[in-house]
């Protein structure tokens, strides 16, 4: 992890435009980092299930509710590459 010093933060806060633009150059709080990882490990999960059942390829054809909770895993995950990368 990297560690800030204030000067740093006082300088991203100035230079910042927006909210979000704050928030990459922040990045994520320890939390949201552990949330990240168990939601890759998870996506990683279902798809190795998929592969192991001989799923469709198509996630809309998956089995309930193990489709559904795969697109809104990846949807977190868009939301926090997006914040934060």
């Amino acid at each position: 992890m990297t560690t800030m010093t204030a000067n740093y933060l006082i300088e991203a806060i100035r230079e910042a435009e927006s909210l979000e633009e704050l928030q990459r150059m922040v990045g994520p709080s320890e939390n949201d980092e552990t949330l990240n990882r168990q939601r890759l490990a998870k996506i990683d999960q279902l798809w190795e299930k998929s592969q192991k059942e001989n799923w469709p390829s198509s996630i809309d054809l998956w089995p309930y509710p193990y489709g559904e909770r795969y697109k809104q895993l990846n949807a977190e995950q868009a939301e926090f590459e997006s914040r934060y990368c």
